[in-house]
């Protein structure tokens, strides 16, 4: 009975990627001190939010899904991955770079796994939840 309570690891994922896809724009109409680190922060968290699902889902089920339609995104970013790693390790100012490189590593990975675990539908849902969040941003622009 708890178990149908709880939702599977790829709605998690999906949900997180799709609640930065809504709050992301959103964030930037938030008339706080710093809205900038606002947006950083729902960044980081869904992106982390989303590995988590995907990496403690697919060690339960033991086996990683990176289908292969999704490669054409998937390499590339895993490079830029790769080479911003590498860059960051052989700085020698890590600690103060340490903040931009966590943020493009998150924002790659949320590309990653929107690739890996998006359906054409999920892609649909994603691109509707867009453009009604730009709807809404839009109209309070206007107000």
């Amino acid at each position: 009975m708890m178990r149908d309570l709880i939702p599977g690891w790829r709605s998690v994922t999906k949900g997180s990627l799709l609640f930065m896809a809504v709050a992301l724009p959103v964030a930037f109409y938030l008339r706080t001190y710093d809205s900038a680190t606002v947006k950083i922060t729902i960044l980081e968290l869904a992106s982390l939010v989303a590995l988590s699902a995907w990496l403690l889902g697919s060690l339960r089920e033991g086996r990683f899904e990176l289908p292969e339609r999704a490669l054409p995104v998937i390499l590339p970013a895993a490079a830029l991955i790769l080479w911003d790693s590498l860059l960051f390790a052989l700085s020698p100012y890590r600690l103060a770079g340490l903040i931009d490189f966590v943020q493009q590593v998150c924002l790659l990975l949320a590309a990653i796994l929107g690739a890996a675990g998006f359906t054409r539908k999920d892609v649909r849902v994603a691109v509707a939840a867009g453009l009604g969040v730009l709807t809404v941003v839009v109209l309070y622009a206007l107000c």
